[in-house]
């Protein structure tokens, strides 16, 4: 998904069939003068639009990342 470019915040939206498990996500994030938002939603044949809880998400380790400070 690109939603790039100067503009406020608008609903961008995409579909791709999942298997259950894990899913590896990446999401570059720009933000020029202002403000800066992003809602992510999912949806599926028996969960109505919704914001993605957080509680779906993890952080997968990364040495160069993850360093104690």
């Amino acid at each position: 998904m690109d939603n790039g470019g100067l503009h406020g915040l608008e609903e961008k939206s995409g579909e791709i069939e999942l298997k259950a498990g894990d899913v590896e996500l990446k999401v570059d994030l720009f933000e020029n003068e202002g403000g800066v938002g992003m809602k992510m939603c999912w949806e599926g044949p028996e969960i109505s639009k919704q914001a993605i809880p957080a509680t779906a998400f993890f952080h997968k380790k990364d040495a160069n990342l993850d360093k104690e400070k």
